[in-house]
C-alpha cells in the first residue's frame, strides 16, 4: 500500500466525536473562519484522483516529537477504500483555484514532508 494511504479501521485515527467537535478542530487548524457555523466543502486535487473531488476531513493523526513540534496529519476519504493521510498546509493549497499538482515536485524534500507521514514508524 502506498505510504500514503491508511486503512479505515486503524486505531491512531482520532475521529470527531460529533460536528460540533469538527467544527471546533478545523476552526482551530485555521481550515474554515472562527465564525463559522458548518463545515464548508474541502477538494483533494492530487495526485490519486485525475479530477478534483470533494473529501470529507474524517480525523487526524497526533505526532508527538520531543525534538521537534508536535504535528497534525489530517485524514481524508476520497471514496477509496482506505483514507488518505494530508497535510494541512497541502490541503490548504488545494483549495486554491489555481492549484496545479503538477507544478509540485515530487521528488522534493518538502513535497515527502507535505504529503507523506509514514504511520508505521508512529
Amino acid at each position: 500500500m502506498n505510504k500514503s494511504f491508511i486503512e479505515k479501521n486503524n486505531t491512531s485515527i482520532k475521529h470527531f466525536t460529533n460536528n460540533e467537535n469538527k467544527l471546533e478542530i478545523l476552526k482551530s487548524l485555521k481550515l474554515i473562519g472562527k465564525k463559522s457555523k458548518k463545515v464548508k466543502t474541502f477538494y483533494y486535487k492530487g495526485y490519486f484522483t485525475e479530477q478534483n473531488i470533494k473529501c470529507d476531513i474524517v480525523g487526524y493523526i497526533i505526532k508527538i516529537n520531543n525534538k521537534l513540534d508536535d504535528y497534525i496529519t489530517l485524514i481524508i476519504d476520497i471514496n477509496t477504500d482506505n483514507y488518505l493521510k494530508i497535510s494541512i498546509p497541502y490541503l490548504k493549497q488545494m483549495q486554491s483555484k489555481n492549484f496545479n499538482k503538477n507544478e509540485i515536485d515530487i521528488n522534493s524534500s518538502e513535497f515527502n514532508q507535505i504529503e507523506c507521514i509514514d504511520l508505521y514508524h508512529i
